[in-house]
């Protein structure tokens, strides 16, 4: 036994050591793959991490397209497979990846069997999720994170290569990497192998047929892609989600997931292509949860002994500092849970990972860093009401509405 428990001991050890590696690597190459599907096994037997990894692996700007295969490993034995062995999970997170794990592999037909098994997992997850994050309070911090990646993930498909919305958003990444220089600052930082260092595929569909597609053709009965297949079921658990965890209003375990379904939202909303996929998101609720925000913005100013931005410049100003802005200024842990995602490509500025002041400190939770998370959400909310289409913000009010 004691020979059995040292043997543990030193696997956790050397895992520990490889994850430290590895993470360091993806660091310098964060849009590439390989390097989250590596993290995703050494995640064992957290089930949740490794869904969030290997989901990340899959809708990075280079997916590691074998991950696809390794995620069975995951998947096989929460999905009942014969001779699987199940893992040890969480209820909760169990009926989370079954739901995905149904998505994955119906994508991109759903047959009846397969929509039943996937709105009863669903409903499973949903219906447990507000007491569960009561439950595990500050951790979820980072679960709600790994959640809101995995269910991006499913929009795109789990990184198939024809997905449209991995299609659209591979022409401008494409036109960037043209750019000599992009490239310049690019090979500063990358000290992966050659393989890994290529340019992004390129898209194999062009910008008139991506137009097309989601348009649909109803003469035809062609559908509009995002009525088609797995996609109404991923935008369901996605919303459904956010939805819930915006009703938590006050509790500040959730702002990391907030924020990063604003990231999202707000890279759709300034796309010419999809902008109208997010039409139906839970926007009444994020407004109520918005303004509650104002308010305790506000209540912060008012007690505040120094001189702050009122709270219109606050949110008119840039989601990220400009060089030599807001100095205090760092990244906040998801951050790093997203940076390399193709979606969040134009995300964050060329630089602002330079910021980091010490690696080991990256993910403490300061109360700066839940100043500036909030700050960072409200500024997301305001750039996403500039577009005049799915929620305003009145200036004299101090309030967020639906449009």
């Amino acid at each position: 036994m004691a020979i059995e428990d040292e043997d543990v001991r030193d696997r956790e050890t050397w895992a520990g050591v490889a994850r430290s590696w590895y993470t360091k690597a993806a660091d310098k190459n964060p849009t590439v793959g390989r390097l989250y599907h590596h993290l995703a096994i050494l995640a064992r037997p957290n089930a949740l991490q490794q869904m969030y990894y290997y989901s990340r692996s899959l809708t990075c700007v280079k997916p590691f397209q074998s991950a696809r295969e390794s995620i069975l490993t995951l998947l096989d034995p929460i999905l009942g497979r014969a001779g699987a062995t199940l893992t040890h999970a969480l209820a909760i997170d169990t009926s989370f990846i079954k739901a995905h794990g149904l998505l994955f592999e119906r994508s991109p037909v759903m047959d009846v069997k397969g929509q039943d098994e996937f709105l009863n997992a669903k409903a499973e997850f949903i219906g447990n999720l507000d007491n569960h994050i009561g439950r595990v309070t500050a951790k979820w911090k980072e679960q709600g994170v790994y959640i809101a990646v995995t269910n991006i993930a499913s929009w795109f498909e789990y990184g198939l290569n024809e997905n449209i919305l991995r299609q659209a958003s591979l022409h401008p990444i494409n036109l960037k990497a043209q750019d000599p220089s992009q490239n310049a600052v690019e090979e500063k930082i990358r000290s992966a192998s050659s393989a890994d260092q290529q340019n992004p595929t390129k898209p194999i569909l062009s910008e008139e047929d991506i137009s097309e597609a989601l348009k649909g053709d109803e003469a035809h009965g062609i559908k509009p892609w995002a009525m088609c297949g797995t996609i109404p079921n991923a935008k369901l658990i996605t919303h459904e989600t956010f939805a819930l965890v915006l009703r938590r209003i006050g509790d500040k375990n959730v702002l990391p997931h907030v924020h990063i379904m604003l990231a999202f939202l707000s890279s759709f909303a300034s796309s010419k292509y999809v902008s109208d996929l997010i039409q139906d998101a839970p926007w009444t609720e994020l407004v109520a949860f918005l303004n509650t925000l104002v308010k305790t913005e506000n209540q912060i100013q008012s007690q505040s002994q120094t001189q702050t931005p009122n709270i219109n410049d606050l949110l008119a100003s840039n989601v990220f500092p400009g060089e030599g802005e807001r100095g205090d200024e760092l990244p906040l842990p998801e951050d790093y849970l997203v940076r390399g995602l193709i979606w969040a490509d134009d995300y964050f500025p060329k630089k602002w990972f330079e910021r980091e002041h010490d690696e080991e400190e990256r993910y403490l939770e300061l109360a700066s860093t839940v100043k500036n998370r909030m700050e960072r959400v409200l500024r997301l909310g305001y750039s996403i009401a500039k577009h005049q289409t799915w929620i305003t913000y009145d200036k004299d009010s101090h309030t967020f509405s639906v449009r």
